[in-house]
């Protein structure tokens, strides 16, 4: 794929279950950290559910990236769960154009997207801080808005950000959403004892 300026056209493409166990085995483990990756049969089981959406983004038929994306029951709102460009294919602008992808596929049919982005309060040291910083900007840069609705899932801390396809969400439908949607991920057991959602 030469000159990623010129202007390219991206296509999300939905994954099959042989596809979604590749990108799991080859990619997610490497691009995220271990304590926030679903066990492969948990992703499936919301994907036999119809409460998650595997995405795959291709320029013909180059593998760029790929997001998950957790659906309500009772909303059309999604939060992008996983999104990671490929490796050799990172720092060319392409998360910016696959977003804008995002965008120009997801409107009309869902209203919001939310996403989970790691609160810089909790950071481990100065480098890791600057990382979640840079993410949150990246997200900012693409239209998101970050919202004072924060969330502790086991081990991990997030801000959560929130892009408007066809509505905007204010705090307190974010609160209730992300509500939801993690008692629909992770049951709600594992949910009353290991989660907290805040304003």
């Amino acid at each position: 794929m030469e000159n990623t300026k010129e202007k390219i056209k991206l296509k999300l493409k939905q994954l099959s279950k042989k596809q979604r166990e590749n990108i799991y085995n080859n990619y997610m483990i490497y691009d995220f950290h271990k304590s926030e990756v679903k066990p492969f049969e948990t992703i499936e089981k919301l994907v036999e559910r119809g409460n998650y959406v595997c995405v795959g983004c291709y320029e013909d038929t180059d593998f760029l990236g790929y997001a998950y994306f957790v659906k309500s029951d009772t909303t059309n709102n999604l939060l992008l769960d996983y999104f990671a460009v490929n490796e050799q294919y990172r720092s060319k602008g392409l998360g910016s154009k696959i977003i804008l992808t995002m965008k120009e596929q997801l409107s009309g049919e869902y209203s919001s997207l939310l996403g989970e982005v790691e609160n810089p309060e909790f950071a481990n040291d100065d480098n890791d801080k600057l990382t979640r910083e840079r993410r949150i900007a990246f997200y900012l840069k693409n239209g998101f808005k970050v919202s004072n609705v924060k969330c502790r899932v086991s081990v991990d801390n997030y801000v959560m950000i929130n892009l408007g396809l066809d509505k905007e969400l204010n705090d307190k439908e974010i609160y209730d959403e992300m509500n939801e949607l993690y008692n629909i991920i992770f049951g709600e057991a594992f949910f009353k004892n290991h989660i907290s959602v805040s304003i």
